[in-house]
């Protein structure tokens, strides 16, 4: 649990309240149990006396949603960034070309990743080249964005990675049209990226960002 606010000076301020380990079935009662249960402890008899509410920013889980519907101190603000996130994701998912594309790059990725050999083997190659010499990124698909930084590496040590991809027999390079794919999704995807890591900004407010960014 984190608390965000404005301090008097109104300078933004934040706060890790607790941490806690949920051993039992994350259903909406349960959470709903350890929210009003933080709630409470960090709030006075007066604030709960005059039903101040707490905007609870969370992710877009039905049991989240539920839990937080169900705590009456508590309205719900669904993240930006992980509806954005969620809809990326959904445009991927409809895009069968460029799905093939990330199956591939992760494949070549993770052949450099579980390999200190074959990396050496890929900077090299990026030296005499006069790339920068560059570690490969993977996508985790738990990390806002790590899909485009992964294309987005890929691309930019391109001639490296095909120039050793091609020497290795069990490892499929992305073809001509393929890496055009590659380097259309990163330039259609890099501003998503930039908002991404604005609105994830703790040193200011940002729902007020929420429609202008959108709409840009």
């Amino acid at each position: 649990y984190t608390v965000h606010f404005l301090n008097a000076n109104f300078e933004m301020r934040n706060y890790c309240l607790a941490v806690e380990n949920v051993d039992e079935s994350h259903t909406a009662a349960n959470l709903a149990n350890s929210l009003s249960e933080q709630t409470n402890a960090w709030t006075s008899d007066s604030q709960r006396a005059a039903e101040i509410k707490i905007a609870v920013v969370s992710d877009n889980a039905a049991n989240v949603q539920a839990a937080i519907s169900k705590v009456p101190s508590c309205i719900s603000v669904k993240c930006f960034d992980h509806t954005l996130q969620l809809a990326i994701n959904d445009a991927v998912q409809h895009c069968t070309e460029l799905k093939t594309c990330i199956q591939k790059a992760k494949s070549i990725t993770t052949h450099f990743k579980h390999s200190s050999q074959n990396t050496k083997k890929l900077m090299e190659r990026e030296k005499q080249l006069g790339l920068q010499q560059l570690k490969l990124k993977q996508e985790c698909i738990t990390r806002w964005n790590s899909k485009f930084d992964m294309l987005e590496r890929l691309v930019f040590v391109k001639d490296a990675v095909s120039s050793v991809v091609a020497s290795v027999k069990n490892v499929q390079g992305l073809s001509a049209s393929e890496w055009e794919v590659a380097e259309e999704y990163v330039n259609v995807f890099k501003p998503f990226k930039v908002l991404t890591a604005t609105m994830s900004s703790a040193t200011s407010p940002t729902i007020s960002m929420v429609i202008p960014e959108l709409n840009k």
